[in-house]
């Protein structure tokens, strides 16, 4: 019998469809031979730290793709070639979608954009000569970062109080998560220490993974990170940049108050570090607090993104970094992308010079409006945090509950919503609670009709777990 243990990827889902896939990479990848006989149910809960019904799901839910095969009084062994999909590697249907294959009446509440009423949407369709512009932008090739009126547009769509980023400043990329990634590329070297909040944003610890560098957790509360637990971390073991999200938080939809930000510029200039702002779902605040970046411009990179403010397949982002680096953001967006879609970034450019993108954002922040006050009115009894204009909300279970169980739950009755494990940034502090997206699902009476759903869950007793023994 192999001492098989599963190499868990930290991804989102429950854990026992983590070790079912855990189990397919190392059947695929040569690591488990056609005919091992693996661990019992009982010692894969034991190197697990889990349950026994956990164990047993992994290796049923294993059994149906193909993977293994259980046989009464001897075990469960590895799956002999079948010529079956198991052999081809691809992944299975089931895992199409997070958390396994997806009822065609699944809500899900994952995605974290906003559905704008049909009405309020007009702005989408193409006008006149907005599809000659797509249509010619295939012809086109920009430098990489954007030619100079599409910097242009995009330093006048930030620019907001005393803050005025110039197009010099300006990198386009092809999305916000390239945006983290070509910052990352540009700022550290693999082995590089990167400070985060305890609860951050799941890409860039992808971003980190690929680039072989390490993620430091920091302390947050009510209003993000916080101030004095950076200064602690910094002592422990220094780093030289900071990764954080100080308006609308993503999970928490925490929005840093001034005084703080202030500190943590302070506290950059003194530790000389570099900071890496994301302000993905700043475009949702009518009057928000001045950025880190317009607080420490010479050492912050700010990033927001086209998909969220304006439409979800407009894969546009604009980073404002200090002059000197610009050159460095560039040739990373070379060396990944090229350059953004011109087609694209002709559009988005189109819309902001026009006028068209002020129009998305405020019928944006009417609906995430909308959206709070639909769930206050329904989870207002539970307890969890947000913001009043925000796309999301961070939802804490009561205790007995788990995640694991409280996401089966909500899956069999057709809801789908976020671990917390995803977003923590060590995935074995992460807390009882899930990320609920508000803006996915166009139609409000669907959006309703879920969340009632995850109240009503909540309002049952939790199931219980075999123990281990």
């Amino acid at each position: 019998m192999t001492s098989w243990e599963p190499r868990l990827a930290d991804t989102p889902g429950p854990l026992y469809r983590r070790v079912a896939v855990a189990l397919r990479e190392d059947i695929v990848t040569g690591r488990l031979q056609p005919g091992a006989r693996l661990p019992t149910h009982r010692e894969l809960a034991r190197a697990l730290k889990t349950t026994i019904v956990t164990a047993s799901r992994a290796y049923r839910e294993a059994a149906a793709w193909g993977f293994v095969r259980g046989e009464v009084g001897r075990g469960t062994f590895v799956a002999r070639a079948t010529g079956g999909r198991e052999q081809a590697g691809a992944l299975p249907p089931e895992l199409a979608g997070p958390g396994g294959p997806a009822p065609a009446d699944l809500v899900e509440l994952t995605a974290n954009f906003i559905e704008t009423a049909a009405g309020e949407a007009g702005a989408l369709r193409l006008r006149d000569g907005d599809a000659r512009l797509l249509w010619e932008g295939l012809g086109r090739r920009h430098p990489p970062g954007g030619a100079g009126e599409h910097r242009a547009a995009g330093a006048a769509w930030l620019r907001r109080g005393s803050w005025a980023p110039r197009a010099a400043e300006v990198v386009i990329t092809g999305g916000a998560q390239h945006a983290i990634l070509v910052a990352l590329a540009a700022l550290a070297r693999p082995g590089d220490l990167v400070y985060v909040e305890a609860l951050t944003y799941p890409g860039i610890k992808t971003a980190a993974r690929s680039l072989g560098l390490r993620l430091r957790p920091v302390a947050i509360d009510g209003h993000g990170l916080i101030p004095a637990a950076l200064a602690e971390q910094c002592d422990a073991e220094p780093g030289r940049l900071l990764f954080c999200q100080p308006s609308l938080h993503n999970p928490t939809s925490a929005v840093m108050p001034e005084a703080r930000r202030r500190e943590i510029a302070a506290l950059a200039r003194q530790r000389d570090l570099t900071l890496i702002e994301d302000a993905a779902y700043e475009f949702l605040l009518a009057d928000p607090p001045p950025p880190l970046a317009a607080l420490a411009p010479e050492r912050t990179c700010h990033l927001v993104s086209g998909a969220k403010a304006l439409a979800k397949g407009l894969r546009i982002g604009y980073l404002v970094a200090p002059e000197a680096l610009v050159p460095r953001l560039q040739a990373e967006v070379w060396a990944t992308v090229c350059a953004a879609a011109p087609s694209l970034l002709d559009l988005a450019t189109r819309w902001i010079e026009d006028g068209t993108v002020q129009g998305l954002v405020e019928a944006k922040r009417r609906e995430a409006a909308r959206r709070q006050q639909l769930a206050r009115s329904i989870l207002g009894g539970l307890s969890w945090v947000s913001h009043p204009y925000s796309s999301h909300l961070w939802l804490e279970l009561p205790p007995p509950w788990r995640v694991e169980p409280f996401l089966e739950q909500a899956r069999r009755r057709g809801v789908a919503v976020n671990p917390a494990a995803a977003f923590a940034a060590d995935p074995a502090a992460a807390p009882a609670a899930v990320r609920v997206c508000l803006g996915p699902v166009a139609d409000r009476g669907r959006l309703a009709g879920a969340l009632s759903t995850l109240a009503e869950i909540l309002a049952t007793p939790a199931p219980p777990e075999e123990p281990v023994v």
